[in-house]
């Protein structure tokens, strides 16, 4: 169903989208190829992050790519030590908390305490893009991509500390939604 409907019209509105732009910035579409290629050889994390976004949803509309296992986990994230997780996962949960406390402050004076299914939706899709954008700075820091930092906490997923710290973000989040007047229950 998603091949057929959806796959569609995400092709073509990717290549609508592609065109408009290369037409803007008076390139062909040889030109965007090579370049892309040759920023994913010099190890551009913030290309190989999009490009995965982008094939991820391609892939969920019922795309098939090929060479599929073409992007690997960076070589900086597969020598990274399970300290150097822990030291993402720390940054990661203080730049979430703080971006999390602003974002709710400010959707609590316009909107007020969520109290509607249609405002837990907005506040819970914002506070989603909230996260990523986190996530996103934190990792790009690092020199690594999402991707990467997703296969490394999966590589190190059965240590001790970092499930500890992978509890204490979950916590430190229902704290905060708490602190804000935000029943975490409610919100499912």
């Amino acid at each position: 169903m998603y091949k057929t409907y959806i796959l569609v019209h995400f092709e073509s509105g990717f290549r609508n989208i592609q065109d408009t732009i290369l037409a803007e910035l008076d390139f062909e579409e040889s030109e965007l190829e090579e370049a892309v290629n040759y920023y994913q050889k010099h190890d551009s994390v913030i290309l190989q992050d999009i490009t995965q976004k982008i094939r991820t949803i391609y892939k969920q509309f019922g795309g098939d790519i090929d060479g599929d296992d073409a992007l690997q986990e960076s070589v900086k994230s597969k020598n990274m030590t399970v300290d150097q997780a822990l030291e993402l996962l720390n940054a990661l949960n203080e730049k979430v908390l703080l971006s999390t406390d602003g974002f709710i402050a400010k959707f609590k004076d316009e909107y007020g305490v969520p109290s509607s299914q249609e405002l837990f939706m907005a506040f819970n899709q914002g506070l989603g893009t909230i996260i990523a954008a986190a996530e996103e700075e934190v990792v790009s820091r690092a020199g690594i991509s999402s991707n990467d930092f997703q296969q490394l906490i999966m590589k190190f997923q059965e240590s001790p500390l970092v499930r500890q710290a992978i509890g204490s973000m979950q916590e430190n989040q229902q704290m905060l939604l708490l602190k804000h007047g935000i029943i975490p229950q409610q919100m499912y």
